[in-house]
């Protein structure tokens, strides 16, 4: 079974807040599916580099 993004975007937003997401934020998450390239995930942000010292 595929759990789609905004599925994801429910469970974490209730789990959180207890409230259902934001029309906006739903948009948000498909405005970004429909700009991915045959299926590609990209990351919107970079982790950070630890080192050892």
């Amino acid at each position: 079974m595929e759990v789609g993004k905004v599925q994801i975007l429910n469970f974490v937003c209730k789990l959180i807040t207890g409230r259902p997401p934001s029309d906006v934020q739903v948009n948000e998450v498909l405005s970004e599916d429909s700009s991915d390239k045959c299926g590609e995930v990209r990351a919107t942000s970079q982790r950070p580099e630890y080192t050892l010292s």
